[in-house]
């Protein structure tokens, strides 16, 4: 899933941003990666309907969506200044090969299981909730099943990092979180950071959320200083998921 470049669009918020965003590129790359342990690639059912990106745009959410107050974030265009994304992982230190494995190894092969993927974000202050919605289909259902299995088994076994760029650090906090059920399969991971920058220290926290529907998945990251509220976060997912099922049906 391509989540790496999503950031409030004032390049300042330097290492918390960074720290968020590295563990929603890392969870949902994972979530949407071939990796796994078969064997080839992956291929569609028979019956499956695989929607285009076309198609796709329909299940994003729009503005009128949203709760009041929110309003639409301009898009960057990759590269540019004000994403956090890192050239590698290198920045990202931890003992646990679970944490290196969501970023080092999910997402490889993302390109032969993956088929479109569109997204949008909302902001609602300087402080957030900064909110993306991603949706993105693929030619096997069964693949992205057992690919959010194994992250949700990841993040279990991880359970936080460290983050470190130019402006600073962070220790980033990573959990399954409870959630309910929406769509097929609804997978939940709650992010708590602590950000140090300029000798001063930040706390933001928030959630990566990710419904899937058949083969496509609707993936929701919000999150804010110092955290989002979960009923919030809950009503903006709902909506997104409920968008997407007639496409993904």
């Amino acid at each position: 899933m391509q989540l790496w470049h999503y950031c409030p669009h004032d390049s300042s918020h330097g290492a918390r941003a960074t720290a968020l965003l590295l563990f929603a590129g890392a969870s949902t790359a994972a979530c949407g990666s071939t990796k796994s342990n078969s064997k080839g690639k992956a291929s569609a059912s028979p019956s499956a309907k695989v929607p285009t990106a076309e198609e796709l745009k329909k299940g994003l959410l729009a503005l009128s969506d949203m709760p009041t107050g929110y309003a639409a974030s301009p898009e960057e265009s990759p590269g540019t200044g004000g994403s956090p994304q890192p050239e590698d992982t290198s920045s990202v230190t931890s003992t646990s090969a679970e944490c290196n494995r969501l970023f080092n190894e999910f997402g490889e092969d993302s390109a032969s299981a993956e088929q479109a993927v569109v997204s949008t974000k909302f902001e609602k202050a300087a402080t957030g909730p900064f909110v993306r919605h991603t949706v993105e289909s693929y030619k096997d259902a069964a693949v992205l099943q057992k690919d959010i299995a194994q992250v949700r088994d990841a993040v279990t076994k991880c359970g936080g990092f460290t983050v470190k760029d130019e402006d600073g650090g962070a220790r980033v906090k990573i959990a399954n979180a409870s959630f309910p059920k929406l769509g097929d399969e609804t997978a939940a991971f709650k992010l708590e950071a602590t950000a140090s920058r300029g000798g001063k220290k930040l706390t933001l926290g928030g959630y990566l959320i990710a419904g899937r529907v058949n083969n496509v998945v609707s993936t929701i990251i919000s999150f804010g200083l110092p955290t989002v509220d979960a009923g919030a976060t809950e009503q903006i997912t709902r909506k997104a998921v409920d968008k997407v099922t007639p496409i993904a049906r």
